[in-house]
């Protein structure tokens, strides 16, 4: 068995190159996606405002407010012109109908142009929700006070008392205090885990179709009557992939900590169980792959449609809230991938225990189980031409 490993790191050490650069390629896929920004990063939205008008003013001054978008007020043609160039992710029209909507009707009709639909834009929908309901509470207010003065009294004069009056008496007070301690962005959180998650299994399949190239040379027929057996070679080639994997895995998740300010070290102990399951997973499908094929060039050849496709299945390149396919949510299911960035994403976002993701790291663990067994089986009943 040590013989047997002592093989395979020899072949890893001119591996590292490959390995180095799959860690480069994945920093890089992570600047890119995130948008190539820290935690302060904003999206732009642009707002054309049709109406123009003092309650129009105050919905795009409360839109303003917020943490996560950059609303900028333009003219229907720069905002276009801006979508058109990926400026702008989205474009909020304010018709010129919207302070009679709002005072006399039960809907508003608010034109939204975007260029992608995922997460954010949801969310966009949500605040711009949110900030016309909290509008139209108060000018409820404002009439009920108009109704109630024995005097006629403009409501733009009552709107602007009751603002200040309420500046200076400051009824309310709220302390806001975040639940997690990660200070990430959405985007590159997601960025993150999504492409350490795709990219590290490339190393992990590519790392253990060193014995289909030892079957195309060869090789594997004399190691094989030796007294190295199938089972201990197989091993072998799996325990250095799975070692592999997981310092390449912890290693960008460090590496990110310095580029990104992502806090990853915080919950080193929780990600590292996750990672030794995903990579055990991984390596187990890694064994089955090669068990089906016969030769490296079918490997190559399937790999890559393999790992992608079950990578954007499992929502390595995009979340899985976006997706409204039954069909695509349970097939997401079936993959490793899934399961892995479900783990990560609930310690990094939730700040939940080993405990709570009990059920993730029984599937990955079921997962590598299974197939690396039913891939041994097919290997050890397979005859190498």
């Amino acid at each position: 068995m040590l013989r047997a490993i002592k093989m395979q790191m020899i072949k890893l050490k001119h591996q590292y190159k490959i390995i180095l650069a799959m860690i480069g390629l994945t920093l890089l896929m992570i600047f890119l996606f995130s948008g190539g920004q820290g935690g302060d990063y904003k999206e732009n939205i642009g707002i054309v405002n049709q109406s123009d008008t003092k309650i129009s003013k105050d919905f795009i001054k409360s839109l303003s407010e917020s943490q996560q978008y950059e609303y900028v007020v333009t003219t229907e043609k720069e905002a276009i012109q801006k979508l058109e160039d990926s400026e702008m992710v989205a474009m909020i029209k304010i018709p010129e109908t919207f302070k009679k909507d709002l005072l006399l009707k039960d809907e508003i009709t608010i034109s939204l142009t975007s260029i992608k639909s995922d997460v954010s834009i949801r969310l966009l929908e949500n605040e711009i929700k949110e900030k016309i309901n909290l509008m139209r509470s108060s000018e409820s207010i404002f009439q009920l006070i108009d109704r109630s003065l024995e005097q006629k009294v403009e409501l733009e004069i009552i709107r602007e008392n009751y603002e200040k009056h309420w500046l200076y008496k400051k009824p309310l007070s709220i302390n806001e205090e975040s639940i997690s301690s990660n200070q990430m962005n959405s985007n590159l959180n997601h960025s993150i885990i999504g492409f350490i998650i795709l990219f590290v299994s490339y190393s992990i399949v590519y790392g253990i179709a060193d014995v289909l190239e030892d079957v195309d040379l060869r090789t594997w027929h004399r190691m094989i009557v030796s007294p190295l057996s199938k089972n201990k070679l197989i091993f072998a080639n799996s325990l250095v992939s799975f070692f592999t994997g997981f310092i390449q895995i912890i290693l960008v998740f460090v590496i990110s900590d310095y580029l990104f300010n992502s806090n990853f070290y915080q919950n080193i102990f929780q990600v590292s169980i996750v990672a030794a399951l995903y990579v055990f997973a991984l390596t187990g499908i890694a064994v089955f792959v090669i068990s089906t094929v016969n030769s490296f060039k079918q490997m190559d050849a399937l790999t890559p449609i393999v790992l992608t496709s079950m990578a954007m299945l499992g929502g390595c390149l995009w979340p899985l809230e976006i997706v409204n396919s039954k069909i695509l949510l349970f097939l997401a299911n079936l993959t490793p991938h899934k399961w892995a960035v479900s783990g990560l994403k609930k310690i990094m976002i939730s700040q939940f225990s080993v405990e709570d993701i009990i059920l993730e790291l029984t599937v990955l663990g079921a997962i590598g189980f299974v197939f690396y067994f039913v891939g041994l089986y097919r290997i050890n009943k397979k005859i190498y031409y």
